[in-house]
């Protein structure tokens, strides 16, 4: 069965929660989740710059 990469994602991220939050990484990796939902990989976000004509930072 095939799913969508982002379902994927949110099955492992709620498979080690528990490890995250016993870490105390659960709020960066909740952070980081939500920049690549909102922002993308960092290949879209490099387009999107060049589109727009502004150089990306390295």
């Amino acid at each position: 069965m095939l799913l969508p990469a982002r379902d994927v994602v949110n099955l492992l991220v709620r498979r080690i929660r528990p490890a995250l939050e016993g870490a105390g990484d659960i709020d960066w990796g909740d952070a980081s989740l939500e920049r690549l939902w909102t922002d993308g990989i960092g290949a879209d976000r490099q387009r999107r710059a060049t589109a727009l004509g502004r150089a990306y930072p390295h």
